[in-house]
């Protein structure tokens, strides 16, 4: 039941949610058809949202895409801007010396969210925007930090997904839910990308996985550098980052 209403920011804040599940710009018609209303109640908001900067058009498309405003406020907050400034040299080390991108990532809700990324220095690379999202079971980095929950959070964490898995599929994320604690990466072909290998480590706080370390692993020919040498430098990489929030020196989340 909800307590208090405001209209005009519940629209703000639903445009804003269905440009951020869209990995294409939308235009005001598939924004309005997506959230169930008319395009005259959400055209003032599109037009508050871009003079705001949250929004803007885009250049090759008749629609908006989500700007880097609100991931910026987010990585402001201390504890991220903590996390994100000390990962920020880990990452450009590992980029360098394995010239592949690498990227981290944290949860937000039910999806991950990009909020880093470092590019490969080399000029063909494959790399993950900032502020990607994704529901959580079908990444990499997302197994890696939904392995590090509790038991019974773990188990509704799947359970929510369950719907759109076959029982087959549950099972085997189960397994690879407890797989990856145990060993302590994710290595899995993309689920989007065919040709890449996702390698992801988690950085702890506590027993907690609170973000994830990933490069999106292609092979160049000749072969430069093994997925188990990433691996390693990644394991590196998240150790330091893991023992500066222990000691203090970087905010928990």
């Amino acid at each position: 039941m909800e307590k208090y209403r405001a209209p005009a920011l519940q629209k703000g804040l639903a445009i804003l949610q269905a440009l951020s599940r869209s990995d294409n710009a939308l235009s005001l018609t598939e924004i309005s058809n997506v959230l169930g209303r008319s395009k005259a109640e959400l055209y003032r908001m599109i037009q508050v949202l871009e003079q705001e900067g949250f929004v803007r058009r885009e250049d090759e498309a008749d629609g908006f895409i989500l700007t880097h405003k609100l991931l910026a406020i987010g990585v402001e907050r201390r504890p991220i801007k903590h996390l994100f400034e000390f990962a920020i040299p880990q990452m450009r080390s590992i980029a360098e010396q394995t010239s592949q991108s690498v990227h981290l990532a944290v949860l937000s809700g039910e999806e991950i969210v990009v909020i880093a990324r470092i590019e490969a220095p080399d000029a063909l690379s494959y790399s993950v925007r900032v502020g990607y999202r994704r529901p959580w079971h079908e990444t990499a980095s997302g197994r890696v930090l939904f392995a590090g929950l509790p038991e019974d959070e773990q188990e509704r964490a799947v359970r929510k997904v369950s719907e759109l898995l076959t029982s087959n599929e549950k099972l085997d994320l189960q397994v690879n839910l407890a797989a990856i604690k145990d060993r302590g990466f994710e290595q899995a072909k993309s689920a989007q990308v065919a040709g890449v290998v996702d390698l992801s480590v988690p950085i702890f706080d506590g027993a907690r996985h609170i973000a994830a370390l990933t490069v999106p692993f292609i092979k160049r020919l000749p072969q430069r550098i093994s997925t188990k040498s990433v691996i390693e430098q990644l394991q590196e990489a998240a150790a330091a980052i893991s023992n500066a929030i222990a000691t203090g020196e970087v905010s928990s989340l």
